[in-house]
């Protein structure tokens, strides 16, 4: 419960970015439509859109609703670390195994967003619970667990497969006897089930090409925003820069409390450091090498699988520190964890340029059932307005699209523009919202204003304008 409603509070305040508007616009269409789609493109998330289908298919789409998956992962994620916590140490365990993961800046950002990472990182959290009570006594139960575990972090995010190597070496060397055997076995079964996931999505490597093309920080992304989250760009930009200095000063001073535990902590706690260290630095190892031996494909989110395990270092490092620096640094560690969960909430927290809560907004304050909607096709292929269509339908399905009033077939992760029309040749109703990007040419303007259509009202967001046009 702790995870949740921590990750909840202010969940439904950021607008959905593009990424999420991917998620809205692939299940909004029927598993044979996504099945061809996999075929060329985001193979690698295929049981997440399955998952959301259903979801959806219950719940109805709203952000919220979208991000709903993502919130209990993070509460359930939590539970399970703080049964770890509470089987290596008691109690004070329990707490800091919990109060770490949930507090951790990656996962409360992952928590509001419908993206399948923080369903990863929580699969991750309960291989690791399987593998902490394994360690006690071997149970048919928590050997399912695990194999369970294994399976659903790899197939919520591919790249999960490397922090369970970490944790599955590191298994081998503290488990005896038989339970070496069970592990291999289990691990075995594990990768044969996510081995079909892998080969559809290896020849698809190509969809993460576009993170080489801007300004790329490669330490930034695997040593800080790897945990510490501050922003969705990859690059910060205007007020990010501020909030990436706090980034960078809660990460050094986790890397200093994981110091001075390894200097001064007696007695350390071998095998456990063992088990939160090993998993998330061959992830961070291996993405890094291959970023710079054949091309960047590191990105913070990728690591948040790893997750649990730098909540466990940070708990375990934490514990063993004299009382003193331990209630400074973990003073400083919750305080700046604070500021960048804070921030993670604001309206346009997430990438302002990539904003469609204000197209719905708009249209929901001032749109009237049966007017008429005309987008502006944006200027690339990801750059669309009607992103916006699948994230909010309970906006638009009650206007009439002029230039789009059938649903094209899923050909593209997002969501396209027709060319523009000839609205002369269409019925056109008395009352006509205009979405636009800002500042931005518009054909539609121009035809409006030559059937005699003239604007009446006009606002403008943080990427977008929307202006209602009426006949005198």
């Amino acid at each position: 419960m702790l995870g949740f409603l921590i990750s909840f509070a202010g969940a439904w305040i950021p607008s959905p970015w593009l990424d999420e508007a991917a998620t809205a616009h692939i299940i909004s269409y029927p598993f044979a439509d996504m099945a061809v789609l996999w075929q060329q493109t985001d193979a690698v998330f295929a049981p997440y859109y399955v998952f959301m289908s259903a979801w959806v298919s219950v719940t109805g789409v709203t952000p919220l609703w979208l991000r709903m998956p993502s919130l209990l992962a993070v509460g359930a994620g939590t539970a399970a670390m703080a049964a770890a916590g509470r089987s290596v140490g008691g109690r004070r365990a329990q707490l800091f195994y919990a109060a770490a993961f949930a507090l951790l800046p990656r996962m409360t950002a992952m928590g509001i967003e419908a993206r399948p990472y923080a369903l990863s990182s929580m699969f991750m959290a309960f291989a690791l619970l399987a593998v902490v009570k394994l360690r006690e006594r071997s149970s048919i139960g928590y050997w399912l667990l695990l194999g369970a575990s294994m399976i659903g972090a790899v197939g919520a995010h591919l790249f999960a497969a490397l922090p369970v190597v970490g944790l599955v070496a590191v298994a081998l060397i503290l488990f005896r006897g038989r339970s070496r055997l069970a592990l291999l076995v289990t691990s075995v079964v594990a990768g044969l089930v996510c081995l079909p996931l892998a080969l559809a999505a290896l020849p698809q490597q190509s969809q993460v090409s576009w993170i080489g093309d801007g300004g790329y920080n490669i330490a930034d992304q695997a040593l800080v925003e790897s945990w510490f989250t501050s922003r969705w760009n990859i690059e910060p930009a205007g007020s990010e820069v501020a909030l990436q200095y706090v980034a960078v000063a809660v990460a050094g001073i986790a890397a200093l409390t994981i110091a001075l535990a390894l200097i001064t902590g007696c007695p350390l706690p071998k095998d456990r450091l063992l088990v939160a260290a090993v998993p998330p630095a061959l992830a961070v190892a291996v993405l890094w090498g291959i970023s710079i031996a054949h091309e960047p494909m590191l990105l913070g989110r990728y690591f948040t699988s790893s997750s649990p395990f730098v909540a466990m270092l940070l708990a375990e490092c934490i514990m063993v520190l004299r009382p003193y620096a331990k209630q400074i640094l973990a003073s400083l560690l919750v305080a700046g964890c604070i500021v960048l969960i804070v921030a993670q909430r604001q309206p346009y927290a997430k990438i302002p340029g990539y904003d469609y809560s204000f197209i719905a907004s708009a249209l929901h304050d001032q749109a009237e059932n049966g007017d008429g909607l005309l987008i502006e096709p944006g200027v690339g292929s990801i750059d669309s307005a009607r992103n916006a269509v699948d994230l909010y339908p309970q906006e638009f399905d009650r206007l009439v699209d002029i230039a789009q009033p059938e649903r094209p077939p899923l050909g593209w992760v997002f969501a396209s523009d027709p060319p523009v029309v000839d609205i002369a040749e269409r019925a056109v109703p008395p009352r006509v919202w205009l979405v636009t990007k800002n500042e931005q040419d518009s054909a539609y303007a121009a035809q409006l204003n030559n059937l005699g259509f003239r604007p009446t009202s006009s606002s403008s967001g943080p990427a977008h304008t929307v202006t209602l046009w009426t006949q005198p």
